[in-house]
């Protein structure tokens, strides 16, 4: 039984080696899917973006919350950019590796047959093929001459048979690059829209700080305004400090769910206020792009949305002011035991001091000034403000 072990043992290794395409495969679409959700979560934000874009293009001042917009988008379109070229990267190195394969498959199917030949030729040494009758008469004993047809036959039909499924998986192989192909074509093609229309972006950021440097131009009315923005966020600042440090009725059993139990938890959770709103002005002191030497202080952030949006509740609390601010229009303060959050420049507020109110519930609407809405939106923690980006999910 030698030349069986001879003929069936490099027929095994032979095999072997597909089930590391299997692997493969597997591994690739979990890569693919994995990079094509976080493409998909940037152009969402890149068309949310654009509707915001389109509003701010009917107002005819130009605020530095729009500059701040546009480069955000910009960012994003770098990111998108990033996300498509893994892609194609994840793409190549799948065509290399399957390549590879098929060669290795038809080096499989060209052994087999020389395999296979062997075989054949064998049997018809033996007379298998021509004359079965004559080959078991001539054997030593029916038993030796059964178990030799048996052998033949068995090991016909091995070859046979993973022959035929090479040849399959070989199929398989050419559709699977086929595939990867159009893919990649279709790749290359996204990535030359998305460059065109970064390029675009980038024209429309560097005509809006044209706009911004003609501004600067009167620079005596634009600080005279950031003065006056800066007295009122002041006011508003000592406004939130005094409610908190006010007393109230601290025995209002509070509608807290299990999961909000602490705010502290929340971190990164807390649900938005709008819907389709993005971050045009951010957290914490920043330069101004246009006056040298002069930075803006955000107690929050401020978020654009699309206009007369609605403000809903980022997690359960209970309602310890509704009041009016100059310069920030109507302001509603939430406790969340220790941690507050403040929702500014609404024009309908639909709340009334003291009542316990559940995650997502209306708060109000946004107000509308030049054609925009904006959402100025704080976080506390007793007496010191939180980057509220950091809090958002």
């Amino acid at each position: 039984m030698k030349s069986h072990s001879n003929l069936t043992f490099p027929i095994r290794i032979l095999l072997g080696s597909f089930s590391f395409f299997i692997l493969f495969a597997s591994s690739f679409a979990q890569d693919r899917k994995e990079i094509e959700s976080i493409r998909f979560e940037i152009i969402k934000e890149i068309d949310d973006t654009n509707l915001l874009l389109k509003e701010t293009s009917l107002n005819k001042k130009t605020l530095l919350s729009d500059l701040n917009i546009l480069e955000r988008q910009i960012n994003n379109r770098k990111k998108l950019l990033d996300q498509i070229q893994k892609e194609i990267k994840l793409i190549d190195s799948s065509i290399e590796v399957i390549s590879k394969e098929k060669l290795q498959s038809e080096v499989r199917i060209d052994s087999l047959k020389i395999q296979y030949r062997l075989v054949l030729q064998a049997m018809y040494r033996d007379r298998m093929m021509k004359d079965p009758i004559v080959a078991v008469l001539s054997s030593e004993s029916l038993g030796t001459s059964f178990l030799k047809t048996n052998y033949y036959n068995r090991l016909k039909q091995f070859v046979i048979h993973k022959m035929d499924d090479i040849n399959v998986q070989k199929d398989k192989l050419i559709v699977g690059i086929e595939r990867l192909n159009t893919e990649k074509a279709s790749k290359t093609e996204i990535l030359k829209e998305v460059e065109n229309q970064s390029q675009l972006l980038t024209n429309e950021q560097d005509k809006q700080k044209v706009m911004i440097a003609s501004l600067k131009e009167d620079e005596t009315a634009l600080k005279e305004a950031l003065k006056n923005q800066k007295i009122d966020r002041e006011r508003m600042n000592v406004a939130i400090e005094n409610i908190i440090n006010s007393s109230f009725d601290l025995d209002a059993k509070k509608i807290v769910s299990i999961d909000e139990k602490n705010f502290q938890n929340l971190k990164g959770k807390l649900m938005w206020p709008v819907s389709g709103g993005i971050i045009s002005i951010p957290y914490g002191k920043q330069k101004h792009p246009t006056i040298k030497n002069l930075f803006i202080s955000n107690n929050g952030i401020d978020i654009r949305a699309p206009r007369k949006s609605e403000v809903h509740l980022v997690t359960s609390g209970k309602v310890v002011a509704v009041t009016d601010m100059a310069g920030y229009g109507k302001m509603i303060i939430m406790d969340h035991n220790e941690y507050y959050t403040v929702y500014s420049k609404l024009s309908i507020v639909n709340v009334v001091q003291g009542e316990d109110l559940e995650k997502g519930h209306l708060l109000g609407i946004l107000d509308e000034k030049n054609n925009l809405s904006e959402l100025h939106f704080e976080i506390w923690n007793n007496n010191k403000t939180l980057n509220p980006e950091i809090w958002l999910q």
